[in-house]
């Protein structure tokens, strides 16, 4: 007890300290962190060391890595680093995490961290998850379970039009419907456990159905399906810059959620100054915190989208107008699009751009 109560003394002063080397921090109930902003005057973290730093502060296990996957440097000037996080060499679903830096500087942090290994107290558990990583079937076992759960009659690969269309779609003469799994760990929310699967897109003809199916590596069990969807509607919380938290439409895709309504609507909300270079503004959790989402600027977008979804929904019902040309025509609104106190309408492109102000306004919408 003695001993312990000295380590306390002696972690005190330091713990004081580290609340002043962040500005802002979003954690979820686990104490995994979802945002922080740095203090770059109280502890200046160098990108190259962006890595290391991940690892300290998700007080990441032995077993886990994030490994660096791409790179980019945004219109308003900040270096991008997106990683994914692997357990002991193996994939982990919806593990992500990204690192924004200014000058060489890391300002934010923002992702979703998977704490596979049970972590106590101040330190790691030598505690494991119990969670075996080498699968006991193979991939065509697995395979096979997931073609005898969905039970159609026929699926896509065995189409002989639908093939030869994906293969001129892709100019490969080796594409083909026919499914290749993916090894991963993901979360089974039921049984509130990390699980080894294999993840399978299959699709049907007959009855239609396009799902990703995962099956149990070890038992073989069908652990769920999930409808492989490009643009599927989904109801999102958006706390907004100028207009306070209202519900918004997204878009889930690839396991986070983009500004984009469709289902009848065509909108969608990016962040650039062109059609090239924009890049899509993305949430984890459909849950669009200021915290997440203040650190670049990218709340403005949230305006944007919420007050398209609003323009459009306004025409529509009071004057019978389906958007802006009355034939339904595709609603883009870009931020970030200069540095004007200014916003226009390309009548060329059909676009609305929304610039970030200089000397009378903020980000303009």
């Amino acid at each position: 007890m003695k001993q312990l109560i000295a380590l306390l003394v002696l972690l005190l002063p330091c713990m004081a300290a580290a609340q002043e080397n962040f500005l802002q921090k979003d954690t979820l109930t686990g104490g995994e962190i979802r945002f922080m902003r740095l203090n770059p005057r109280a502890m200046p973290v160098p990108l190259t060391s962006s890595r290391t730093f991940l690892r300290t502060a998700l007080r990441m296990s032995y077993d886990d890595e994030l490994r660096l996957i791409s790179t980019r440097k945004d219109n308003i000037g900040y270096d991008l680093e997106f990683y994914e996080q692997y357990y002991n060499g193996v994939p982990v679903e919806y593990g992500a995490y990204s690192v924004h830096a200014k000058n060489g500087i890391v300002e934010t942090i923002f992702g979703n961290y998977r704490k596979i290994d049970v972590v106590t107290g101040l330190g790691q558990s030598t505690e494991k998850s119990g969670l075996q990583t080498i699968p006991v079937l193979t991939e065509k076992q697995a395979l096979n379970k997931a073609i005898e759960f969905i039970g159609a009659k026929k699926f896509q690969w065995e189409d002989a039009n639908a093939e030869s269309a994906l293969r001129d779609m892709k100019n490969d003469p080796t594409a083909s419907f026919y499914p290749k799994g993916r090894l991963l760990i993901t979360e089974d929310t039921k049984a509130r456990r990390f699980r080894l699967a294999f993840k399978f897109p299959i699709r049907a003809l007959e009855p239609a159905s396009k799902n990703f199916v995962y099956v149990d590596a070890i038992t073989g069990e069908i652990i769920r399906k999930d409808p492989i969807a490009l643009c599927s509607n989904q109801a999102g919380t958006a706390q907004k810059r100028y207009s306070g938290s209202q519900a918004i439409t997204t878009d889930l895709f690839r396991g986070s959620y983009r500004l984009r309504e469709g289902g009848g609507k065509n909108i969608v909300t990016k962040s650039g100054n062109t059609f090239q270079t924009a890049v899509e503004i993305t949430d984890n959790d459909n849950n669009w915190t200021a915290a997440e989402h203040n650190a670049n600027g990218e709340d403005v977008g949230l305006d944007v989208h919420w007050g398209l979804e609003k323009t459009y929904d306004y025409f529509l019902s009071v004057h019978g107008r389906n958007s802006f040309d009355g034939t339904g025509g595709a609603l883009f609104g870009f931020v970030h699009a200069g540095s004007t106190d200014n916003a226009h309408w390309d009548a060329d492109l059909r676009a609305a751009f929304f610039e970030d102000g200089t000397t009378h306004f903020g980000p303009v919408i």
